[in-house]
């Protein structure tokens, strides 16, 4: 089993978007995939509760739940477990840390976000587990893209080589209970997340 922490003490960076669409991303690939809801505000678990579908199965515990729970997705022989955690929630947040294998940290494409994911990146240092930077709602043809890029390579951040759009079919496929795998199969949002999905595959099997 292979768990995946989506992080950012800063809200508004996506994460319940990434976490979503990666655990649809595992499914359609075939993969028992399990979404863990540990921020408080229960999103990913509202989305869960409007699917049709058992795969992903969306799972909100408290933070001092998680370890137990991650022990009975080990049980039942799940292969990925994505965890949706809380902005503002160093403790809850470093807890998810350390039961992770990979860490993804979504980042709006801004100076202001590139400070703010600073105590992000502490958490994971602290955990001691290998991170990623995803750019998200990147506006179209946007220096700001550029940009951000160049100062995260110079500030030595690690990013994932997929930037995700600002796209309305994110908003619509959540309205419909899906992953926008499902919704815009022939979208450059699908891409987008196949090939977020495919680099995170990637990154978890080079750490066995």
């Amino acid at each position: 089993m292979k768990t995946v922490a989506i992080l950012s003490q800063k809200g508004g960076a996506g994460k319940t978007t990434i976490a979503l669409n990666l655990s649809v991303a595992a499914s359609l690939n075939k993969k028992k995939s399990v979404i863990i809801d540990i921020d408080p505000q229960t999103s990913i678990t509202q989305w869960g509760d409007s699917r049709n579908k058992e795969n992903p199965t969306v799972i909100s515990v408290p933070a001092s739940r998680l370890s137990n729970t991650l022990n009975v997705c080990l049980n039942n022989k799940v292969d990925f477990v994505f965890i949706d955690t809380a902005p503002h929630a160093e403790q809850s947040s470093l807890m998810a840390a350390r039961q992770a294998d990979l860490i993804i940290i979504p980042c709006r494409p801004s100076v202001i976000d590139i400070r703010a994911i600073q105590s992000t990146i502490d958490i994971c240092k602290i955990a001691e587990v290998k991170y990623f930077i995803v750019l998200n709602q990147v506006l179209p043809r946007s220096n700001l893209t550029h940009d951000t890029l160049e100062a995260l390579k110079a500030l030595q951040i690690p990013t994932v080589p997929v930037n995700i759009g600002q796209r309305i079919s994110y908003i619509n496929s959540v309205t419909q209970g899906q992953g926008v795998m499902e919704f815009d199969p022939r979208g450059k949002s699908y891409q987008e997340i196949n090939n977020l999905y495919k680099f995170v595959v990637k990154q978890v099997k080079s750490k066995s």
